[in-house]
This record gives C-alpha cells, sequence and structure tokens, in this order.
C-alpha cells in the first residue's frame, strides 16, 4: 500500500512536471507568435509569419480565408511545412476556391464564429469542397487526417478563419491544442488587422501625394499659360505708351500707366504660383556654400529699401556679429530675406518701424525681421505658413498676392536644413526667425 501510494505521488509530481513544462512551451510559443506577427506589415508577411509558427506544431499545412468588406471569401494562401509540397499547395491555392457552404474556414465562421475540430470524417469533408478529382488528388498528395479550423477575429470583427490541417488521421487535438489555436488565431487577426490599416493608410497617402502633385503640375502648366498673354499686354502698352502708334495724350499715358500696373501685379502673382509649384515639385536648385549672413541681410534690404520711404515707414538697421557664417544657398537666403521684408512693410502703418538683426548658437545661425506691424494672431501663427492663407480672408482687405510666399519661404529654408518661425503679439507687431545650419569654423 506504502509503494502504491509512492507511485501515485510520483505519477501526480510527473503529471504536474508535464503540465508546467506544456504551459511553458505554450506561453513561448505565443510570445514568438506575438513577436513575429508585430513584424508584420501586410497581409502576405502576417500569412508568412503565421504559417512559419503553426506548422508543423497545429498541422502539416494550413489555409487563410479572409472576408472582404462586403463579406465575400477570399483565399489568401496555402502553406505547408514541407517544401517540396509547397508547389503543390500553390498548385492547388489556384484552383481550390472557397465556397459559401463549406463546413469548415470562413464559410462556416460566418454562420457561426467559433473552433471547429473535424477527425474520422476529414477526407469526405474535404472531398465534398475539393471542386473535382484533381484536386481531390492534390489533397491527398498533402496529407488530410484531422483539421481544426479558428475565426480570425480582431476588435469584436470577423476577419476570416484559418484552418490546420494534419496528415495523421488518428489524431485528436485535445483541449490544450484547441486553445494554442485559438490563442495563435486571436494574434494573427489582430496583426490582419494592422496590416489592413496599413494598406488602407498607405493607399490614402499615395493618393494624396498623387493629387498634391496634379494640383502642382496645374498650377504651373495655368501659370505659365498665363505669362505669356501678360507679357504680351505689357510689350504692346509700352509700345502704344511710346507714341509708336501716333500722338499719345496725357490722360491716356495716365491709363497706361493704370494698365501697367495691373499687368505687373499679376505677373507677380503669377511668378509666386510658379514658384510654389516649382517648390512643390523640388524644382529649385541649391548651391549649399559658407555664406556670411551680415553680406546676405544687407543684400536683402538693399533689394527692399526704396520701399521703406515709400511707405513712410523707419529702418531701424542691421544688427548682429558680422563674422557669422551659415551653411546655406545665399540666393535662396536672399529670396526669404526680401519675402519677409515686404511682408513686413505690407503690414506695418506709416509711422511704424522694421528692423533686421541676427546672431547665432554654437551650431544655428538665426536671422530675425521684426515689425511694430498689425501682428498676427495666436491661432494663426502655425496657418500663415500653409499655402493661399492670409491674415485677412475678406475679398474686400485681402493684401496683394495670393498667400504663398510664407510657404515658399518656409519649403526653402527646411530645403537648406533651417526652418522658418514667427512669434507675435496680436496688433503689436510680429517677429520671424530664419534659422539656418552654422558653418563649421576650420
Amino acid at each position: 500500500q506504502v509503494a502504491e501510494q509512492m507511485l501515485l505521488g510520483a505519477l501526480r509530481e510527473r503529471g504536474l512536471a508535464d503540465d508546467a513544462e506544456a504551459a511553458r512551451r505554450r506561453a513561448a510559443f505565443l510570445a514568438e507568435a506575438g513577436r513575429l506577427l508585430a513584424e508584420s506589415v501586410d497581409q502576405a508577411s502576417t500569412l508568412v509569419a503565421l504559417t512559419k509558427l503553426a506548422l508543423p506544431n497545429l498541422g502539416d499545412w494550413c489555409v487563410v480565408d479572409i472576408l472582404e468588406e462586403d463579406e465575400t471569401i477570399r483565399r489568401l494562401g496555402i502553406y505547408h511545412s514541407d517544401r517540396e509540397k509547397q508547389i503543390l499547395a500553390d498548385q492547388l491555392e489556384e484552383r481550390w476556391a472557397p465556397d459559401s457552404d463549406d463546413p469548415f474556414g470562413a464559410a462556416a465562421m460566418l454562420r457561426g464564429a467559433r473552433t471547429i475540430a473535424i477527425t474520422g470524417s476529414i477526407e469526405a469533408t474535404l472531398a465534398a469542397t475539393a471542386h473535382g478529382a484533381e484536386n481531390l488528388d492534390i489533397l491527398r498528395q498533402l496529407g488530410i487526417g484531422c483539421l481544426l479550423s479558428a475565426p480570425l477575429v480582431a476588435r469584436g470583427k470577423l476577419l476570416g478563419a484559418v484552418t490546420f490541417i494534419g496528415a495523421n488521421c488518428e489524431h485528436i487535438y485535445s483541449a490544450e491544442e484547441l486553445q494554442l489555436g485559438e490563442d495563435l488565431a486571436s494574434r494573427a487577426a489582430l496583426a490582419l488587422d494592422n496590416a489592413r490599416n496599413y494598406d488602407s493608410a498607405l493607399l490614402l497617402r499615395q493618393s494624396a501625394e498623387a493629387a498634391n502633385k496634379a494640383k502642382t503640375e496645374f498650377l504651373g502648366a495655368m501659370s505659365h499659360e498665363l505669362r505669356t498673354p501678360l507679357n504680351a499686354i505689357g510689350g504692346y502698352i509700352d509700345l502704344l505708351d511710346m507714341g509708336l502708334r501716333g500722338p499719345v495724350t496725357a490722360e491716356q499715358r495716365a491709363d497706361f500707366a493704370r494698365v501697367k500696373r495691373s499687368q505687373q501685379h499679376l505677373t507677380l502673382l503669377i511668378t509666386e504660383i510658379l514658384n510654389f509649384a516649382r517648390a512643390g515639385a523640388g524644382g529649385f536648385s541649391y548651391a549649399v556654400v559658407d555664406i556670411n549672413v551680415d553680406e546676405v541681410m544687407r543684400r536683402a534690404v538693399e533689394l527692399i529699401e526704396p520701399l521703406f520711404a515709400q511707405k513712410e515707414i523707419e529702418f531701424d538697421g542691421i544688427s548682429g556679429d558680422a563674422s557669422i557664417v551659415a551653411r546655406a544657398d545665399s540666393e535662396r537666403v536672399t529670396q526669404i530675406l526680401v519675402n519677409l521684408l515686404s511682408n513686413a512693410i505690407k503690414f506695418t502703418a506709416a509711422g511704424g518701424r522694421i528692423r533686421a538683426e541676427f546672431g547665432a548658437t554654437a551650431d544655428t545661425a538665426v536671422l530675425h525681421i521684426s515689425d511694430t506691424g498689425i501682428g498676427i494672431d495666436a491661432d494663426k501663427l502655425e496657418a500663415i505658413f500653409e499655402p493661399f492663407v492670409q491674415l485677412k480672408e475678406g475679398l474686400a482687405d485681402r493684401a496683394d498676392g495670393v498667400g504663398l510666399g510664407l510657404a515658399i519661404s518656409r519649403d526653402l529654408a527646411r530645403a537648406m536644413n533651417g526652418d522658418l518661425t514667427v512669434t507675435s503679439n496680436g496688433g503689436r507687431g510680429s517677429r520671424f526667425t530664419l534659422s539656418l545650419p552654422r558653418a563649421v569654423v576650420q
């Protein structure tokens, strides 16, 4: 009796040890499943990761069916653990389509999402769905002995089913194997859902990029087409003003001047659109070299200086360390500064002030254009860098231009590994800051 008790105790301990080992293997298996499935970014890689894990643990081969949005069933793939038999699996995949009456897979899950285990009569089950003797022959070569079909459910939505098929007709799935199949299917479903979301996001991004490219090309083409007649208008106005078509009265000269100003204004707007289209299409070239910040700032101010007196604005001059050197394209930096100075003049009333200054940190050169103009509301500090956005949106009080200058300027700055930002107190002026990489001192 003592010996029997000792034997029973040993068997119980052995059983507990076996259970513990099985639980450890199961936990390790599912952890590896989670790792591999987390690396999947599309449906194909998710399927490959799934089959690498499941075969031959839960079957010799498997079938994955997924549901489309309209609940039609699509066979995503058939995989076998034997590379040589994978050739047969590929042939079967092309010929063996899922049917709504199938007693396993996604068709069965549509009638009720639950795990299905079939043994004994599996050949008869598959024969009824084989759709031909040749397909049945391939099924037999792949091995048909037992079947385990688990639903792919993620976030409460049925996505399809995974069906594991083993060659051993005497095998009966244990409760642990059923649970393992369900756990693996649950993880696979979540990865498959993430893959679908990734595919959808990628498609939306590609569509947006295509639409943006089409818009940019359209703007560029239309701008070129509009510039040609405008240049002709300007040329003919000059000829008429010169009297080549006969004497010109003072009133006529005044009219010619108005037409010429309108022609120049339209040409300026179209040039802005062309520059925006070029920037969006990567059409600008950059000659990035060491540039002296003081020299570039003074060159920009010289180009715009007559407008200070015309608008009766006081320019406080340029201040900064004349030795600061940045890495940038001199022409593009001048273009940005001229635009910032023009905006400062445009939005500063007579009697206001504008100043230019620059400085540097250890690795960045910073150029500032400040004014005492109308300022920018806090909710528009970022919006003004978007294309076609202006501070005043009404038709009667919109400023000259189409709202592209700042968008182009920021694109140019970022293309040179810099940035363009702004700070402002609404109604009390603004300060634009152009940041550029500082040149390395040799």
